[in-house]
C-alpha cells in the first residue's frame, strides 16, 4: 500500500513538472483590466439611451403586453423606472411578470416624460386579465 502512494505521488509531481514545463513564461491570457495596446484603438459603443441624454422620452403604449414584454418596451423608449401594480389587492406580489398583463399605465402612452419619472404598470393575471382577447 505504501508503494501504491509513493506511485501516486511520483505520478503527481510528475504532471505537476510537465505542466510547468510547457508554459513558456509569457501570460496567455490579456489581463481584462490592462489597457489596450498603443497600436490598437478601442471604439466605444455610443450611447442611445434618451433618459442619460437629459431628453425626455415617450411612454409607449404597453397596454395588453406581458410584463416581460412590457419591460423591453419601456427599456427601448429610454425608460429604466417602473414598478407594477396589481389589481387585485390580494395578489399583489408580482415574482414572474411574463405570467401578468399590462391593463393600465400611469402615466399613459404618448406621455412625455424625464428620466427620473417612474412609470406604473397596473397589471393582473394572464388568465384574469380585463383587456379583451383578439
Amino acid at each position: 500500500m505504501a508503494r501504491r502512494a509513493l506511485t501516486a505521488g511520483s505520478l503527481a509531481a510528475a504532471l505537476s513538472l510537465a505542466l510547468v514545463g510547457c508554459s513558456n513564461g509569457e501570460e496567455t491570457s490579456p489581463d481584462p483590466a490592462a489597457p489596450p495596446p498603443a497600436d490598437q484603438t478601442v471604439e466605444e459603443a455610443p450611447t442611445s439611451d434618451p433618459a442619460e441624454e437629459g431628453e425626455p422620452v415617450t411612454v409607449p403604449d404597453v397596454i395588453g403586453l406581458d410584463g416581460r414584454d412590457a419591460e423591453d418596451a419601456l427599456d427601448e423608449a429610454g425608460i429604466t423606472e417602473f414598478e407594477y401594480r396589481s389589481v387585485d389587492p390580494e395578489d399583489d406580489i408580482i415574482v414572474a411578470p411574463g405570467n401578468w398583463v399590462v391593463d393600465e399605465t400611469d402615466p399613459e402612452a404618448g406621455t412625455e416624460i424625464t428620466a427620473e419619472d417612474t412609470v406604473t404598470l397596473q397589471v393582473s393575471k394572464l388568465e384574469e386579465s380585463t383587456e379583451p382577447s383578439s
